[in-house]
C-alpha cells in the first residue's frame, strides 16, 4: 500500500471528490484522467489511504469545534435553570447532572401509610416533619 506523501494532487483531488459522494465519471473528468482509472483507483483501494487521511481530519476539526463550544453550551444549560418554565428548568438540571457524571436517582416505591394532620400554613415545616417522623402535627 503506498504511502500518503506518494500520492500527488490527482489523486488527492480525486479521493476528496470520491468522500463527497461525486461519480467517477466527475471525478475523472475534474482531475483529467480516463473514467476507467478512478474505477481501478477506488477498487483496487488506491485511494483508501488517502480516504482514511481526510476522514481522521474531518473528525479531528469536528472534535476541536465541539470542545470550543462546550463552554457556551454549559453556559446556556446553565442559564436555563433559572427559566420560569418548570419543565425547562427540571430538563436542564437532569441534563447537567447526567452529563457531570451523577447517577441517576433510582425510584423508590414506599408503601406506607400515613397518618398525619398538616398545617398548610407552613408547608415546608409540616413536610419536614412528617419526613422526620413527627408526624406532621404541628
Amino acid at each position: 500500500m503506498p504511502k500518503i506523501e506518494d500520492f500527488d494532487s490527482r489523486h488527492w483531488r480525486a479521493a476528496e471528490m470520491h468522500f463527497e459522494g461525486h461519480t467517477q465519471a466527475e471525478i475523472a473528468e475534474a482531475v483529467g484522467v480516463n473514467p476507467s482509472t478512478v474505477f481501478r483507483w477506488i477498487r483496487d483501494g488506491k485511494l483508501d489511504p488517502i480516504i482514511v487521511q481526510l476522514a481522521d481530519d474531518i473528525h479531528r476539526a469536528v472534535r476541536t469545534r465541539l470542545v470550543r463550544s462546550s463552554l457556551r453550551a454549559a453556559i446556556a444549560a446553565a442559564e436555563v435553570l433559572e427559566s420560569e418554565d418548570d419543565g425547562k428548568k427540571l430538563a436542564a438540571a437532569f441534563g447537567i447532572l447526567d452529563r457531570t457524571g451523577h447517577p441517576k436517582a433510582e425510584r423508590i416505591e414506599m408503601d406506607a401509610k400515613v397518618d398525619a394532620t398538616v398545617d398548610t400554613s407552613r408547608p415546608i415545616d409540616a413536610l419536614d416533619s412528617m419526613m422526620t417522623g413527627g408526624g406532621g402535627e404541628q
